[in-house]
């Protein structure tokens, strides 16, 4: 009797290659790599021969980049969210839109079953296994070996070991997630908040020490709350986010730690490099708030968090998701500009935005009338406002 078949969302990790080894033993095991962005031909490449180098039968790349450009990042830009203050979602963000293709392919394809290599106390497991339940076909099974089995990260490079598959030794101490919204790590001392980030643990970051580049003024064109342009360059949002993500890395802007509650109710702790969410959040920050009215920026600050942490929970296929999409680009009609940012070392300073739609055009300066009323109308105004205040 020939094994059931079984698709596997596969990144080339420690996680993902005990998968394929571990599922390989009851299934016959295909593997997809979602691209969102990060990888350059060579490590895509990698990925594919760990893929075979593990026992897959077959493996795919899907290029999800301007999809979760558009379906993922574009709407959760609009809203100005930021876990924690500080977390722009790295790669959360994206597992929504990963499962739902992971489930397509397994429908389409007459699998059996479907693989992810998500652990018992992260957040991903929601995310993916949630999606999943609600598209998936009847009868098609979820597996998930490192949730269910619970190997410590040693165990598992060691079980690949046994069977001739190496390991990097980083990989062994450290979760590393990347895609071109951010890169995310943790494990290891990160576990404890006591203790500082390890001077050995940074990607494409530098040190603000170690940043050479002097000091230059970057400019970011929006249309409708989306980021279009680089210093007056036109360029798709994927090209886009990519440039900003070595131009930030290069000043030693974007690398930050957070922590947070997860999805399971525990906290949380991860340190992130993600340059472009950085420069692009707080451009278009200083944009919302000149072009934007004040009953605008109180909505929106209302429904943000609503959104980010229905994403960050795994909820992207609640009807509500569409329904605070719809306020936010109807909001973010007239977010529209250029803003420059001026780069330093580990430092980024609002510099200049030209907007055609900005609210302060024509109306008052400090010290200066206002543009249809006088000092007589204040006053008013202000014995007016002081009524309520009165014992």
């Amino acid at each position: 009797m020939s094994k059931p078949r079984l698709l596997l969302s596969f990144s080339g990790g420690l996680d993902t290659s005990f998968c394929v080894v571990n599922l390989g033993e009851r299934y016959v095991v295909s593997t997809v790599t979602f691209d969102c962005g990060g990888l350059d031909d060579a490590e895509r490449a990698k990925i594919a021969d760990r893929s075979k180098e593990c026992g897959a039968e077959s493996h795919t790349l899907v290029d999800l980049r301007d999809e979760l450009c558009d379906r993922i990042l574009t709407p959760l830009l609009r809203t100005g969210f930021l876990k924690g203050e500080n977390y722009p979602l790295c790669v959360g963000s994206e597992r929504g839109l990963q499962a739902a293709h992971l489930a397509r392919l397994a429908n389409e394809g007459g699998f059996d079953a479907v693989g992810h290599g998500c652990t018992a106390a992260g957040n991903d497991q929601v995310r993916f296994d949630v999606t999943l339940r609600t598209l998936l076909n009847p009868g098609i099974k979820i597996e998930a070996p490192i949730r269910d089995l619970g190997p410590s990260r040693e165990e598992s490079a060691e079980m690949l070991r046994k069977v001739g598959i190496q390991t990097e030794a980083k990989t062994t101490t450290y979760s590393i997630n990347t895609s071109m919204w951010g890169t995310t790590m943790g494990g290891g001392p990160l576990h404890d908040p006591s203790k500082p980030v390890p001077t050995d643990l940074r990607l494409k970051v530098l040190a603000a020490a170690d940043v050479t580049l002097p000091e230059e003024i970057l400019k970011i064109g929006f249309q409708a709350g989306r980021p279009v342009s680089v210093d007056g360059v036109e360029m798709g949002m994927p090209a886009l986010i990519e440039l900003l993500n070595e131009r930030g890395a290069a000043h030693g802007l974007g690398r930050d730690v957070h922590t947070g509650d997860t999805v399971l109710g525990i906290k949380g702790r991860i340190l992130f490099e993600a340059p472009a969410a950085a420069l692009i959040h707080r451009a278009h920050l200083e944009l919302c708030k000149l072009t934007l009215s004040k009953q605008q920026i109180l909505l929106r600050d209302h429904l943000k968090p609503t959104y980010g942490q229905l994403l960050h929970e795994g909820f992207w296929l609640d009807s509500v998701m569409a329904d605070i999409e719809a306020y936010f680009a109807s909001e973010q009609q007239v977010v529209n500009g250029e803003v420059g940012l001026t780069l330093g070392k580990g430092t980024v300073e609002l510099s200049t935005i030209d907007a055609p739609q900005s609210r302060m055009k024509g109306r008052a300066r400090y010290g200066e009338l206002g543009a249809g009323w006088d000092g007589r109308d204040t006053d008013g105004f202000s014995k007016i406002l002081a009524i309520g205040l009165r014992r």
